[in-house]
């Protein structure tokens, strides 16, 4: 099952800026999908 999270939640939850998980997201590294209001929310694999 996976879980959707703002950049702030998981900065805040792997402790580091938004900013860095801002990057991620541009190199790929991290998935994300995109809100029908135009945000973006990360999605991360909660069985894992």
């Amino acid at each position: 099952m996976s879980k959707q999270l703002t950049l702030k939640e998981l900065a805040a939850l792997w402790r580091v800026d938004v900013r860095t998980v801002r990057r991620w997201v541009e190199k790929g590294a991290v998935k994300t999908i995109k809100t029908p209001g135009g945000g973006v929310r990360v999605v991360v694999d909660a069985d894992k």
